[in-house]
């Protein structure tokens, strides 16, 4: 935790990150496909790769209020730290970072990198519990540091399901994408007017993998489509309670391993049922009513 604050504390410098700069030509190239994932980046239009994936969305509440209020040097500043910090460590947690849509971070844990949905699981929900912890006890202390007394908050949604990686766009301007449902549920999941501050929601399979002490069930998200209502379940992650409990990588293996045994744990076969006998009344003990007392 101690390094987190640090890191958020450097780049809430005013002095971080504050240079002026004119970007040259070729400087603008060698940085374009920064956020491409790497396994994927050489995918041309109209070729893709599906792959299973848990993709994690943070929002920054309260930030285009702090950004209409504040100099543009002040909400860059903001925002720099919030989302570098953020970003660390989610990469610390095996994640790639693919996008960074208005205030928030798409990270994304792919079948690729990790293999077993189990590893993916255990890898998204460690991230998201420390994450959300560490931020909900330093963020606020940082911020009034440096001056910003009014809050900002944050909102993490995840979903996990099948991601089709494909390049999006024409030949002139494109960007490699996740394609389908599983990452704008995610975001709808952070950024719903029924998501508050500090909750992290979370649907798709990964859900399964949480024991249910540490989650509630929320109200479905449903849309609707050629008049058929489309639903997906969501859940609220304890993510205060999930952090104590998944201290390190190899506990989360452990939640997720145990959660999946459970869930494909077979009963036990017929014939190795032993038939009890009912037992024979003796004689005498029909029961009788009751007479009171006195």
């Amino acid at each position: 935790m101690e390094d987190f604050r640090e890191q958020l504390r450097e780049r809430l410098s005013p002095n971080y990150g504050a240079t002026n700069v004119q970007l040259s030509e070729s400087a603008v190239q060698k940085r374009a496909g920064d956020l491409d994932h790497p396994r994927y980046r050489d995918l041309e239009l109209g070729q893709f790769v599906d792959q299973y994936s848990a993709v994690l969305f943070l929002d920054i509440r309260g930030y285009t209020r702090l950004s209409m209020a504040l100099s543009l040097g002040e909400a860059g500043r903001i925002l720099n730290a919030v989302i570098s910090v953020a970003a660390d460590q989610l990469r610390d947690y095996g994640a790639h970072i693919n996008d960074f849509p208005g205030d928030g971070i798409m990270a994304v844990f792919t079948e690729e990198e990790h293999g077993a949905k189990r590893e993916i699981h255990a890898r998204a929900l460690y991230g998201a519990s420390h994450l959300m912890a560490l931020l909900s006890a330093n963020l606020r202390d940082e911020l009034l540091r440096v001056g910003v007394k009014d809050p900002v908050q944050v909102a993490i949604g995840m979903y996990s399901g099948v991601v089709r990686w494909q390049r999006i766009g024409s030949q002139e301007s494109n960007r490699l994408m996740a394609v389908g449902e599983v990452a704008p549920l995610a975001a709808k999941f952070a950024t719903s007017e029924h998501t508050k501050a500090w909750e992290t929601l979370i649907g798709g399979s990964v859900a399964d993998d949480v024991p249910d002490d540490l989650k509630e069930p929320r109200p479905d998200l449903i849309r609707t489509y050629d008049g058929e209502d489309l639903r997906r379940a969501r859940w609220l992650l304890n993510t205060i309670a999930m952090a104590r409990t998944i201290p390190d990588l190899e506990a989360a293996r452990g939640v997720t391993d145990e959660a999946y045994a459970r869930r494909h744990r077979k009963p036990p076969a017929a014939s190795s049922l032993v038939a009890v006998e009912p037992a024979v009344r003796r004689r005498g003990a029909e029961r009788r009513p009751d007479r009171g007392v006195g």
